[in-house]
């Protein structure tokens, strides 16, 4: 079992911010800069218009 460490919700927001934003392949993966890059503008262009800014819960 691996030692989990606390940390900060602004530490784990920041971190996870950038992954959310990426937006995900067909396989349920992030995009990595890669498939980006292959991706036609258009389809980055309609990425990013539909796309909503993820909301973070507090608990």
């Amino acid at each position: 079992m691996k030692h989990i460490q606390p940390v900060s919700v602004e530490q784990a927001r920041s971190e996870a911010l950038p992954l959310l934003l990426q937006g995900f392949n067909r396989r349920g993966q992030a995009r990595t800069d890669r498939e980006r890059s292959q991706r036609a503008a258009v389809k980055l262009e309609r990425d990013d218009r539909h796309c909503t800014p993820p909301e973070i819960c507090t608990l």
